[in-house]
């Protein structure tokens, strides 16, 4: 009996004990008592993009020809738009001043050359393509929607400098 009394008595304050937990904070003496709740959350990805392709690009700076990056879109939105905003650094040589202009357009619209003046380093004309596309917006998994194209081409003279040529592209999605 005793033991079961004192089982009793030891459920009644462990209950007791994590009822407290629930209760505000203690009660000054003007009265006032208060809640402590800590707040948090999350946002999920908005934008993204999928290419099957790699992205590192060669480009035949001997012929100019045209090459391609493609890449299908998707954005968490109730429109099926959204703004797709490109840009690349000058295409140069190793002793940074020989430049090569590069003309990036997006398949279907206009397009922009990149090259001394108009480049990511730039303070005014950073973007070369800045644009509204078509994406997906289906909750469906692998539905990306279609594939877009940018063509990159470089614009040769027949002057440029022997040697190795570099530079980086941004390709960057917004929800609209």
């Amino acid at each position: 009996m005793k033991a079961s009394v004192a089982a009793v008595m030891m459920t009644a304050l462990v209950t007791t004990g994590a009822a407290a937990n629930n209760w505000s904070s203690a009660p000054r003496d003007d009265g006032q008592t208060q809640f402590n709740v800590e707040l948090s959350g999350s946002v999920p990805q908005r934008c993204q993009m999928f290419s099957k392709q790699e992205k590192s690009i060669e480009l035949d700076l001997a012929n100019g020809g045209t090459e391609q990056f493609r890449f299908k879109a998707w954005c968490n939105t109730d429109g099926t738009k959204g703004l797709l905003v490109v840009g690349a650094n000058a295409l140069t040589n190793a002793d940074g001043q020989s430049i090569i202009p590069m003309k990036v357009k997006l398949k279907g619209g206009e397009g922009s050359v990149i090259d001394r003046d108009n480049n990511a380093s730039s303070s005014t004309n950073y973007h070369a393509i800045e644009t509204s596309i078509e994406i997906s917006n289906s909750t469906d998994s692998g539905k990306e929607g279609q594939y877009n194209v940018l063509n990159i081409t470089p614009q040769l003279n027949g002057w440029e400098r022997s040697g190795e040529y570099k530079t980086n592209m941004y390709v960057s999605l917004y929800p609209m």
